[in-house]
């Protein structure tokens, strides 16, 4: 038993010896403390609140995006009915101007016809 504990311990040790060593610049600016066992707990209820915090301000902006994203497509539909009722008007503005055309071409074509013929 003492055996395999002292393998896996050599195999450990082995690993650590070969992983790349931290470069001194990062470590430069901070002081290790002697008492690194004793790190201070972290105060879930106050990491518990920073979350809430974040996620309710993330849904209010998930909210505020989607009424803006709603007022787009009322306005934009507002704005597409506008457009099909003026292109409406126009065509049938269109349309009548072609029959009022055509009802003159006809009457031209006529006294063109009295004119020669007399």
């Amino acid at each position: 038993m003492r055996e395999k504990t002292a393998k896996e311990l050599n195999v450990v040790r082995r690993q650590l010896a070969s992983k790349p060593s931290k470069s001194a610049s990062i470590d430069k600016g901070h002081k290790k403390s002697s008492n690194d066992r004793h790190m201070a707990p972290i105060n879930t209820t106050r990491s518990a609140s920073i979350d809430a915090k974040s996620q309710s301000v993330h849904t209010k902006l998930l909210t505020e995006m989607l009424n803006m994203l709603d007022s787009m497509h009322e306005e934009l539909k507002e704005l597409s009915d506008y457009a099909y009722d003026k292109i409406g008007k126009h065509e049938f503005s269109i349309d009548n101007i072609g029959e009022r055309l055509q009802i003159i071409t006809d009457a031209a074509a006529k006294m063109n016809e009295r004119w020669t013929e007399g």
